[in-house]
C-alpha cells in the first residue's frame, strides 16, 4: 500500500517559490544586453573570466575551475537556497556545456544549480566537432538553447537539431527570426518575448513536483496565449494535477 501526502500538505519545491539567480559567462563579443533580459525572472550576476577565452585542452581546466569557483561563491552567498542557472553567450555558452559535460567538475556543482541557458551557441566550426560535447551532457542536465536565424555560427539549425535528437540531456530549442549574433540587433525585443515563453516552460513546468497544479495550469494558459505548448508541457501539467488528485482538471487537458 502506498500512502500519498494530501494535496493540502504537498511539499512545494524550492524552484517553484524562489526566483532564480542567473550567473552569466561572457562571450568574446559581449552579450550582456541579451543576458539582461533574464532580469525579469530573477537576479543577474556577471562572471569574469581571466586570460584567453579558449576551450582547447591547454585552457579548458582553467576556464572551468574559474566558473566553478564563482558558482560556489554565489551559492554560498545565497542563504535562501534560490536556484542558480549558468547562462552563457557564444563562448560562454560553450564553456557552460563543457562544464556540465565534465564529470569531475559537474560533481562539485552546488546542489541548487539547475541548468544552462545558452544564447547563440557557436556550433559550427571548420575543424572542431563542437556537437560532440553536447552529446556528453548527462540526462540530469537541462539546457535552453536560444539562437537567431541569422547567426552564422548556427547555420540552418540542422546540425543542432540532429545533435539534440541523439542527446541525453533535457533540452529546449528556441529559434528567433531575424536575429544575428550581434547583441545590438534591433529585434532584441522579440528575443525577450520568446525567452519568456521558453524559460517559463523550462523552469516552471518541467520542474513541477508535489502537486503544484494551479501554477501548472496558469503557466500552460499563458503559453497558449503566446505559442503552441508542446506535448511535454501538457504531460507535465497533467502530472501536476494528478499528484494533487485534481482528476477533473487532468481529464479536461486530455480532451
Amino acid at each position: 500500500m502506498v500512502l500519498r501526502r494530501p494535496a493540502s500538505q504537498a511539499r512545494r519545491p524550492a524552484s517553484s517559490t524562489k526566483s532564480p539567480i542567473f550567473l552569466c559567462a561572457p562571450g568574446a563579443g559581449g552579450g550582456r544586453s541579451r543576458q539582461a533580459l533574464l532580469g525579469r525572472f530573477g537576479s543577474v550576476k556577471h562572471i569574469k573570466l581571466s586570460g584567453a577565452l579558449n576551450l582547447t585542452e591547454q585552457h579548458e581546466t582553467r576556464i572551468l575551475e574559474e566558473l566553478l569557483k564563482q558558482m560556489k561563491a554565489a551559492s554560498k552567498a545565497n542563504q535562501s537556497g534560490r536556484p542558480i542557472y549558468l547562462v552563457g553567450h557564444s563562448f560562454g555558452a560553450r564553456a557552460a556545456v563543457h562544464l556540465f559535460a565534465r564529470t569531475d567538475v559537474r560533481k562539485q556543482l552546488p546542489h541548487n544549480v539547475q541548468g544552462i541557458i545558452a544564447f547563440g551557441y557557436p556550433l559550427l566550426h571548420p575543424t572542431q566537432h563542437r556537437e560532440r560535447k553536447i552529446l556528453e551532457l548527462p540526462a540530469s542536465t537541462r539546457v535552453l538553447f536560444l539562437s537567431g536565424t541569422r547567426d552564422p555560427f548556427m547555420g540552418d539549425f540542422k546540425l543542432l537539431k540532429g545533435t539534440l535528437k541523439k542527446a541525453k540531456c533535457k533540452h529546449t530549442l528556441v529559434k528567433v527570426e531575424g536575429i544575428g549574433p550581434s547583441a545590438a540587433d534591433p529585434s532584441i525585443a522579440q528575443t525577450a518575448i520568446r525567452l519568456q515563453c521558453s524559460f517559463e516552460r523550462l523552469w516552471k513546468v518541467n520542474s513541477l513536483a508535489g502537486g503544484q497544479w494551479t501554477l501548472a495550469l496558469e503557466v500552460l494558459q499563458e503559453m497558449k496565449r503566446k505559442m503552441r505548448p508542446s506535448n511535454a508541457s501538457y504531460s507535465a501539467t497533467i502530472s501536476a494535477c494528478e499528484k494533487a488528485f485534481r482528476w477533473r482538471e487532468a481529464l479536461a487537458l486530455l480532451e
